[in-house]
């Protein structure tokens, strides 16, 4: 989107009186609707999977906090961190740690992990 669009609706919110939180609101409901959610976990998923790959090869398996830990301190996890539309009230580690160890998220976050894994040539979750 060009910068004259942006200016429109800037325009359009201040003439209208849209506060920003409502702007984020609706913003954030659209972005979600196209699976930016998804694609976000999935995202972080296989930054995982290929940090726990990489430990397998090198023979120094750490526990799963601390692989979380070093994978949100890549530069490409922090890239696209940034680019989140919607606000982040919780540490991402801990986020995405209580999705990997909490069983009560069940068969689908299983599901997209095992994936993760398959994508990356592992066949279980390492």
């Amino acid at each position: 989107m060009n910068k004259n669009k942006w200016n429109e609706i800037i325009n359009y919110c201040e003439n209208n009186k849209i506060k920003p939180n409502l702007v984020k609101k609706i913003l954030g409901k659209y972005i979600n609707r196209k699976g930016y959610r998804r694609k976000w976990l999935e995202f972080r998923f296989d930054l995982y999977a290929k940090e726990r790959i990489k430990q397998l090869n090198e023979g120094v398996m750490s526990t799963k906090l601390d692989t979380v830990r070093r994978m949100v301190k890549t530069n490409k996890f922090e890239n696209e961190f940034k680019k989140i539309p919607f606000p982040y009230k919780e540490d991402p580690v801990m986020t995405f740690y209580k999705l990997l160890c909490e069983k009560r998220y069940g068969e689908e976050m299983g599901h997209h992990l095992l994936n993760a894994f398959r994508n990356n040539g592992k066949d279980k979750v390492i």
